[in-house]
């Protein structure tokens, strides 16, 4: 069976079933199991020295089973402290209890914030990441196209500076081609006009 009932504005609930088992020394008697599991009783003694055969006290079984039950929650993955804190005979009354849930909620509000602020951070900071790998990626671009321009204009400056020359050489050959031409025509003129017998003192060259 359970029972509900409310203490100080707060919900409780008992359970009891039977925790009866046979007494071994009275087969027409009942014993009350928890009171030997948890209470001094004659059949559980100390089976090692030095307190061989003495019984075991109650508080001693509670606090064998509680650090019984610590050391499973733990081995399970649970925060729970192993050894028994200062603490453990700490008790509330009504106002310290709120106090303290007031607390609990407070602490619990400033780490949802301090959540919020890191989150909050953490997206500024990825932020900030991607503008500096964007703008880095944008200014490999732009040195990519610079060198690229630069190579381009360096091609057309040869090709230009090329052309001139060879522009340039071809005048000079022309020049010198009309000037060979030139000379012959004199030469030829001043065969014609020379006395028949008259030798010419100053030989007349084709210019080179």
């Amino acid at each position: 069976m359970y029972i509900f009932f409310m203490v100080q504005g707060y919900l409780h609930i008992q359970f009891q079933a039977d925790t009866f088992s046979a007494n071994p020394d009275d087969p027409d008697k009942l014993r009350c199991r928890p009171g030997i599991a948890y209470n001094t009783d004659p059949s559980n003694r100390y089976k090692d020295d030095p307190k061989k055969g003495k019984q075991i006290t109650g508080q001693h079984k509670t606090l064998t089973a509680q650090k019984g039950l610590r050391e499973q929650m733990h081995s399970l993955g649970y925060p729970v402290e192993l050894e028994v804190s200062e603490r453990h005979n700490e008790s509330l009354n009504p106002d310290r209890y709120a106090e303290q849930q007031d607390w609990e909620r407070d602490l619990a509000n400033r780490e949802s914030e301090v959540e919020l602020k890191r989150r909050s951070v953490q997206r500024d900071m990825d932020a900030t990441q991607r503008d500096r790998k964007q703008d880095a990626d944008e200014l490999k671009k732009a040195q990519r196209i610079q060198q690229n321009a630069e190579e381009q204009a360096r091609k057309v400056a040869d090709r230009v500076l090329q052309e001139a020359c060879e522009k340039a050489e071809q005048d000079a050959e022309q020049i010198r081609s009309d000037a060979r031409k030139e000379a012959e025509h004199v030469e030829g003129l001043a065969e014609v006009v020379r006395p028949e017998g008259e030798e010419t003192s100053t030989p007349v060259h084709p210019l080179r």
